[in-house]
């Protein structure tokens, strides 16, 4: 998408009511999520001056033609975890689904009506004066996750990248769970006459009378480069004492003490005090949920077996993966009709979901038997189809799943660290059992999102 200016450090979600036929607006974010890297918000307008990236301007803005509908979009690379890969797959296989049992979430890649619930994302940096923006009614187009070749030494997390298609986006400021406090400081003086100096984070002002009034000291401090004009009010009494309360983007932080200097004053005695009755506190973030556990490569299993057999009475194979990623594609089309808006409305598919997988497996009889003779075969079954139950074990009851009916394309040999394996490659089928092509069992603490 065109329009990629805003990179932000920091991404919070929410999820909006309603579906990918009716999202919802937008709502606060709820959750902090542990992105790896920076997110851009792209913003596409489809405009006949597509170079000129001018924020949302206002329609048919005088001489600068249309704009024409608005899309939005971003790519969110994490590590996968146990408590939050339920998020993804909420905007993605399947909606509302209720936790069972010990906090079970089952997520099946529809094949019927979606039902995926829309996100609104928030994105900022850890300068809290750089814009921040959101991405309203937000579903994941394509999921890839997977982790690399395992070899030793190493860590082989799981990872995803999840490919996110918007309605809008629009300036917004984060969500915060506590709104902060803004920084006051005191300033009391003793004198018969004279003058006297603030200064601010290295920047002094000029020449103070003992008398000075709070609207002529707001003045003086305000035009200190480093308060940059409204950033700061003065109250309390002309000819002091005066508070100085730290506001725009001096607000909700805990800044320099200002720096009195009292030599120009006349009395006995004389001085300039300044003290910190409220100190600043930054406005604190959403949080990120509890207990997040990475989930592990090497702590990944693969069960197969034929069509007929039921997914929990698979058998545990005997070379394990050596690597294993998997891509599922939804289609997504964000639709957009005449009427009083320049955004979507709504989504629609503009074909059937689907789903493709690369792994290596380690060559033994049994994956010699089940992928490369059946997919060798001369007649095989309709494209050498197996299902296929993939599990990753976390600490305590934590687990992943996913069970799939696949289709292997392709069994050619590979090579990981000096062994031989092969590097099976097809894409998921539907399934009766599962009324779906494969589907994700999340064990976890979480009770609800």
């Amino acid at each position: 998408m065109a329009g990629s200016e805003n990179v932000f450090s920091i991404i919070q979600m929410g999820a909006q009511a309603g579906t990918a036929y009716a999202p919802g607006t937008a709502v606060a974010a709820t959750i902090l999520l542990p992105v790896e890297s920076p997110v851009t918000f792209d913003l596409d307008r489809a405009s006949q001056y597509p170079k000129q990236d001018r924020g949302r301007n206002a329609r048919n803005s005088a001489g600068q033609g249309y704009h024409g509908v608005r899309a939005s979009g971003c790519t969110l690379p994490m590590q996968a975890s146990f408590e939050y890969l339920m998020d993804f797959l909420e905007m993605h296989a399947c909606g509302g689904v209720v936790p069972t049992g010990s906090f079970v979430w089952a997520y099946p890649f529809e094949a019927t009506t979606p039902t995926a619930v829309p996100r609104t994302i928030e994105g900022g940096n850890t300068d809290a004066s750089q814009t921040q923006m959101r991405l309203t009614s937000c579903l994941i187009d394509s999921l890839t996750m997977g982790f690399p070749d395992i070899v030793a030494p190493g860590a082989f997390p799981w990872t995803l990248s999840a490919t996110v298609l918007g309605f809008d986006r629009e300036i917004s400021a984060l969500t915060t769970s506590g709104a902060g406090t803004d920084e006051i400081q005191g300033i009391a003086i003793v004198a018969d006459s004279g003058t006297f100096t603030l200064a601010f984070n290295g920047a002094t002002t000029a020449p103070l009378s003992y008398a000075i009034t709070k609207a002529d000291m707001q003045t003086a401090l305000r035009a200190l480069l480093t308060i940059n004009g409204a950033n700061c009010t003065v109250g309390g009494t002309d000819g002091g004492p005066w508070t100085v309360t730290f506001v725009g983007s001096l607000a909700k932080q805990n800044v320099p003490m200002i720096v009195a200097n009292a030599t120009g004053l006349v009395g006995t005695p004389h001085s300039v005090t300044v003290t910190q009755p409220t100190p600043g506190v930054p406005a604190t973030a959403v949080a990120a949920r509890d207990g997040m556990e990475i989930m592990q490569g090497h702590l990944t299993s693969l069960y197969e077996g034929t069509t007929g057999t039921a997914f929990a009475a698979l058998a545990e194979l005997a070379g394990h993966f050596k690597s294993y990623t998997q891509t599922t594609t939804r289609s997504w089309a964000q639709r957009a009709y005449g009427g009083a808006t320049d955004v979507p409305v709504r989504y629609g598919m503009k074909e059937m979901a689907g789903g493709t997988f690369e792994a290596k497996i380690g060559i033994s009889a049994t994956s010699k038997s089940d992928f490369h003779d059946i997919w060798n075969a001369a007649s095989p079954a309709p494209l050498g189809e197996r299902r296929w139950r993939i599990k990753c074990v976390g600490t305590g009851a934590k687990s992943m799943i996913i069970d799939a009916r696949v289709g292997i394309m392709a069994v050619p040999d590979d090579d990981v660290d000096g062994e031989r394996v092969f590097k099976v490659t097809g894409e998921f089928v539907d399934d009766d059992a599962l009324n779906a092509p494969l589907q994700w069992t999340i064990a976890n603490s979480i009770a609800s999102l």
